[in-house]
């Protein structure tokens, strides 16, 4: 099992913990602060030490990401439109998880590849 899927696993665990503490949006806010840290590492290094902590860093937002934004989605959302409003959320990280493995099959330099996912963070 990969090590960043054990950061996310963590992540997502104590994300609901972070959601209630900080509140929905903080913990969206700063689970997107984790998901620009870590790709920037990632993005940047070379040795084998910093891979391990961006990839902690950014399996650490993922989770809290996925936590915090679900609740988030679903609290926010009318009640007429919430299973449509999260299941389109759940089905547009899958399209993500597709985009990302399509990028990796055309560019061949891992730190161009993990430094792509900077563009939706940042956005």
């Amino acid at each position: 099992m990969s090590f960043a899927i054990l950061a996310a696993a963590l992540g997502a665990l104590f994300g609901g913990i972070i959601a209630d503490k900080m509140g929905r949006k903080p913990a969206i806010i700063f689970s997107d602060m984790l998901l620009i840290v870590g790709p920037a590492i990632l993005w940047g290094t070379s040795t084998i030490k910093y891979l391990f902590i961006g990839r902690l860093i950014t399996g650490l937002g993922v989770g809290l990401s996925i936590m915090a934004s679900n609740v988030f989605l679903a609290e926010s959302s009318p009640i007429n439109v919430r299973g449509a409003v999260v299941a389109t959320y759940q089905i547009m990280i899958a399209v993500g998880i597709v985009a990302s493995y399509a990028a990796g099959l055309i560019i061949n330099s891992w730190n161009w590849m993990l430094g792509l996912s900077l563009i939706p963070a940042l956005i």
